[in-house]
């Protein structure tokens, strides 16, 4: 009669620890059966083959762990990654290669990219980077004035719900009025 862990007194280690007339046959959809060594040796040599497989990959040649190894290389080609999207591997020259999320399209994201290069990209496109900056500043000011416009329809509105907000808006502006008064 098979013995199962949940079924038998020993605990589950003691379960995968072969005795001489402890070699359960286990037949999980093989043609050859399999024994409680055979089960544990495996999960054993699993573990360590997938150790050396990405000890090996971490040195597999021409692979960039980094974009600063890849300095100075020309991309050749980009290649989708199956199943992996939005991943691609980029080929680059000399044999070197990098895996690598798509590019990015989030504004905030190409922003600060865009900054962060500004030193090097000016100079190739400096009318562009002009415009870039006239956007951002219409986009800052059309900002302000949101908020601006927002303060003073949440005051309007809320004047006759909050009888006390006329009059502490007026001391506010009083202190301003006086503050402004002693800094000059």
């Amino acid at each position: 009669m098979a013995r199962f862990p949940w079924s038998n007194p020993k605990t589950f280690r003691e379960f995968l620890q072969p005795t001489e007339t402890d070699q359960l046959p286990l037949t999980l959809y093989r043609k050859s059966p399999i024994t409680t060594t055979d089960f544990r040796m495996g999960n054993e040599e699993k573990w360590k083959a997938n150790l050396d497989k990405v000890a090996f990959l971490k040195t597999f040649p021409g692979w960039l762990s980094s974009w600063e190894q890849g300095v100075g290389a020309k991309i050749e080609q980009v290649i989708p990654i199956p199943d992996q999207a939005p991943h691609r591997v980029l080929l680059l020259s000399h044999g070197q290669f990098i895996v690598t999320p798509a590019a990015h399209h989030e504004p905030q994201i190409v922003t600060a990219g865009l900054l962060a290069a500004r030193a090097q990209l000016e100079p190739t496109h400096a009318q562009a980077f002009q415009e870039y900056d006239h956007l951002t500043h219409l986009d800052q000011e059309a900002g302000r004035t949101a908020r601006l416009e927002n303060i003073l329809n949440a005051i309007d509105n809320n004047l006759e719900r909050i009888p006390e907000l006329k009059t502490r808006l007026q001391a506010l502006v009083s202190q301003w009025d006086q503050e402004s008064q002693h800094s000059s």
